[in-house]
């Protein structure tokens, strides 16, 4: 906080005293002449009316939110106080660790709130099995001195989420026959994010899904009857939806546009003819 000037023995301040945190200090001046030296004077300095720090009031604090949290979600509104007014207006700058995850939280100035950001797709930025908990550290300076200790803590609450697919929507071409005989490959892909086991991989119900059968262990779609599209017996395209859910009962489902051909099965019948 003080120096002082070797020829004049003059005793300055090296900061603005606003910037101090102690109010009671103890120099001790060192005088020599080369031969013999003082080194036991003490000069005791009082620094009266001390800057006190700046508050966020309602920090530490603790949230705990799903993690299919969206952007705009409001997690805390901070309240400040400061004794000593030196700047016109306080603004916290807010970090956040991981530091990799600054994006995933916004300070909105005007209302004081801290809020999940608004990310493109309007998609939840948070992944309980990446990452569950959040520290952002916030910090006001007056001018001279930062606040302290204002730490949020975002708790990430895991929800159970649905096996997924590889595609969007599957296409497959069967030609009429007996049950089994048609096959068609879906090569699709399903896992689950949070690594449950998949229960089970069907059609749903409805628009002849009852025809068909799909084989999780082969990724195949073939008929479960036999199949006939002759004189309009049964269709020539078909969409079914074909459902994955997992033993928590999360359940996700894609389309499957199914193409029948017509095989060439029937024998030529003639009429009766006169010689």
């Amino acid at each position: 906080y003080f120096q002082i000037g070797q020829a004049t023995g003059i005793i300055t301040t090296t900061i603005d005293l606003r910037a101090a945190t102690e109010a009671n200090i103890v120099l001790t001046v060192s005088v020599t002449d080369g031969t013999h030296t003082i080194d036991d004077f003490d000069i005791f300095i009082t620094i009266d009316n001390l800057n006190d720090r700046p508050q966020i009031t309602n920090l530490p604090a603790s949230v705990t939110i799903p993690e299919t949290t969206v952007g705009g979600f409001q997690l805390i509104t901070l309240t400040f106080t400061d004794v000593d007014t030196y700047v016109s207006q306080l603004i916290p700058t807010c970090t956040v660790v991981p530091a990799g995850d600054q994006y995933k939280f916004t300070y909105v100035s005007g209302t004081h709130k801290i809020q999940v950001a608004t990310l493109s797709g309007a998609t939840s930025p948070f992944d309980f099995e990446t990452t569950s908990e959040y520290e952002i550290t916030c910090v006001l300076n007056d001018g001279f001195q930062n606040s302290v200790g204002d730490v949020l803590t975002v708790n990430i609450e895991n929800v159970n989420e649905a096996p997924q697919f590889d595609e969007v929507a599957y296409w497959c071409i069967l030609t009429e026959s007996s049950a089994g005989v048609s096959v068609c490959d879906l090569d699709a892909s399903i896992v689950d994010p949070e690594g449950d086991t998949i229960s089970s991989v069907t059609f749903q119900a409805g628009n002849n899904s009852q025809r068909f059968v799909y084989d999780r262990s082969l990724s195949t779609v073939t008929f479960g009857v036999d199949y006939d599209v002759d004189n309009n017996n049964m269709p020539t395209s078909v969409t079914l939806q074909l459902e994955a859910k997992d033993v928590n009962g999360a359940s996700n489902h894609v389309p499957v546009y199914i193409t029948i051909n017509d095989a060439n099965d029937n024998t030529c019948k003639f009429g009766a003819t006169s010689v």
